[in-house]
């Protein structure tokens, strides 16, 4: 099984960060796989900051999501809420052709790629995680 760790970014306005990835052409969460030594937790920070140019603050944790990749096969991705260390903090994309948008929360399900994450993400808006 493949271990990730990401996280649903809030910021101040209550606008969720999703990060578009070219190589994939997909709406998401900004995560990644854990790295030997790593925590869940750190792998997150990590992700974020890579993928998106921002200094985080975990939150809490929020359920882990589970899914089968055609790629990696049974994926588990340790998920937390997060937030921004300065709200005024530039986005920085990771990869040529990638995007970052403040997405408001009631636009985030539609605007997710993936079928698996807009569920998971409603799950959590249910729960009130978020």
């Amino acid at each position: 099984m493949i271990k990730k760790a990401g996280a649903i970014v809030r910021n101040t306005k209550g606008e969720i960060l999703l990060v578009y990835r070219q190589g994939t052409e997909d709406w998401s969460f900004p995560k990644g796989h854990i790295e030997s030594g790593e925590t869940a937790t750190q792998a997150a920070v990590r992700e974020i900051r890579e993928e998106t140019g921002l200094d985080t603050t975990i939150i809490r944790s929020l359920p882990d999501h589970f899914y089968l990749s055609p790629f990696e096969g049974e994926v588990t991705t340790a998920m937390f809420l997060a937030e921004p260390l300065n709200p005024k903090q530039d986005l920085r994309i990771e990869h040529e052709g990638d995007a970052l948008r403040w997405v408001p929360v009631d636009d985030v399900t539609k605007t997710i790629s993936h079928e698996n994450l807009q569920t998971y993400f409603q799950k959590c808006l249910d729960e009130e995680s978020l």
